[in-house]
């Protein structure tokens, strides 16, 4: 998202880049009165995406607000490794890893595309790098420019 605050006289914010990433809302005028344009979602950091190799940027609130309908999961961590590599790490409620195998594996590629390549552990301990905060979508590719 891109703003600009003129609210403030001794500086002005003009084509501020605040790293968010938005959708806009409905056309139609708000029910306060103003016209301006709205946002009807604000998705997360543009940092936080996940980066696919055709360019596209996947904000991780749309995999955890669909994974997370998923019944029977207790915690999941969802870590890119690669541009199409994922793997999901799962604790479930109870044994059911068939059934749910299948829903995570459509959710995802849904999402993602079908090219990627999933891996399902539901071994692996949830865990965070050292020093920063548990994600729940995370991705290892370091910045750099697609080839």
């Amino acid at each position: 998202m891109v703003m600009t605050n003129l609210d403030l006289k001794a500086m002005p914010l003009i084509r501020y880049e605040s790293g968010d990433l938005g959708l806009p809302g409905p056309l139609e005028r708000c029910p306060c009165g103003r016209g301006l344009p709205r946002l009807q979602i604000v998705e997360g950091r543009q940092n936080d995406c996940l980066k696919m190799r055709d360019g596209r940027r996947i904000s991780p609130y749309r995999l955890t607000c669909a994974i997370e309908k998923i019944a029977g999961i207790l915690k999941y961590q969802v870590i890119q490794t690669d541009w199409d590599d994922f793997t999901v790490r799962i604790r479930l409620a109870k044994k059911d890893e068939t059934h749910i195998s299948v829903l995570i594996q459509e959710t995802m590629i849904s999402i993602l595309g079908a090219e990627i390549r999933l891996k399902l552990d539901y071994s692996a301990p949830l865990k965070t790098r050292a020093g920063s905060k548990y994600r729940v979508v995370e991705s290892m590719l370091k910045p750099q420019v697609m080839s």
